[in-house]
């Protein structure tokens, strides 16, 4: 009966632990929703001349960062940070998806191609995902050492609503490579 705390005790301490579960959803929603779709033409539009259509960029975004997510994952629990952390790490994560967007979307128009750029790309993304990592996990933990009893109430509902902002923003994502960006390219 989850540690046998009541539902008003579980609803409270969900409750209490909204902003973290709102930092987990905002994290994942771009990670796991919006960049499956779109970070393959962020790699195209950062991709110097040597790498037509950007696949080899494309394959050291997605490769080195799937590698970045297992250090974030490895150090989540030997850290103990405050909320306080994670509100931060957050402004960071914020801070790297704006630079993954605009080279997604070539904004500004015309300054994303070469080298640099390539590499400005993929390693934003990669420590987007390393960060991605140690914040999901940490959140997790956190939770389990503070309400070991309603922990598993906590953790299905930080679930649910992860697995629905990530969904709303797969499918927006999807959309709008499908239908929308081929028109802007016209």
């Amino acid at each position: 009966k989850n540690g046998g705390a009541s539902s008003s005790e579980q609803w409270a301490h969900v409750k209490a632990s909204w902003p973290l579960i709102a930092i987990l959803c905002m994290v994942n929603m771009h990670m796991w929703g919006s960049f499956v779709s779109l970070i393959p033409i962020g790699c195209a539009n950062a991709a110097p001349e040597s790498d037509s259509g950007g696949s080899n960029t494309l394959a050291f975004a997605q490769n080195f960062g799937l590698m970045a997510l297992v250090p974030g994952i490895v150090l989540a629990p030997l850290i103990k940070c405050s909320d306080t952390v994670f509100y931060w790490l957050s402004f960071l994560q914020v801070g790297l998806y704006a630079v993954v967007y605009s080279a997604i979307l070539d904004f500004p128009r015309g300054t994303w191609g070469g080298a640099q750029s390539a590499i400005t790309l993929v390693g934003c993304f990669c420590l987007a995902r390393f960060n991605e990592a140690f914040i999901a996990t940490s959140v997790y933990t956190i939770l389990g050492e503070r309400y070991p009893k309603t922990s598993y109430h906590i953790a299905s509902f930080m679930g649910i609503c992860d697995r629905l902002a990530t969904t709303v923003m797969t499918w927006a994502s999807f959309l709008w490579v499908m239908y929308i960006w081929p028109s802007q390219q016209r």
